[in-house]
């Protein structure tokens, strides 16, 4: 399915201006920016989502990345964090509280939320 088809359907079954306004697209860091200068003051609520496959491996990068973004997102949602210095990252960004449920009997897959504190 085609972006665009998506984001016709997922209008369609709601009455929300904002989903209709809404553009599914690739974009660098600065494109972002760009469009979130627009948006900003109306933003209720920002989610991050990345599979991340391996919090311990991709960590240093996921925070880089996300300091090159001129938002502070509401909720980061990472899926297939694995099971490995879990720990360690309970304080990769501060000021928020992180929560994981990770697979009993595997050390892959698992899904960790940062929720900011406020």
């Amino acid at each position: 399915m085609e972006s665009r088809d998506f984001c016709d359907r997922l209008a369609a079954v709601s009455d929300s201006e904002v989903l209709r306004d809404l553009k599914f697209s690739y974009c660098n860091t600065e494109e972002f920016d760009s469009l979130l200068n627009n948006i900003t003051g109306n933003i209720e609520l920002s989610v991050f989502h990345l599979n991340i496959h391996s919090v311990n491996k991709n960590s240093a990068e996921l925070y880089n990345f996300l300091q090159l973004i001129n938002l502070d997102f509401d909720v980061i949602i990472l899926s297939e964090i694995w099971a490995y210095n879990i720990d360690l990252y309970q304080n990769l960004f501060p000021n928020y509280v992180f929560c994981y449920d990770l697979p009993l009997v595997s050390n892959v897959g698992g899904v960790g939320i940062y929720v900011k504190n406020t």
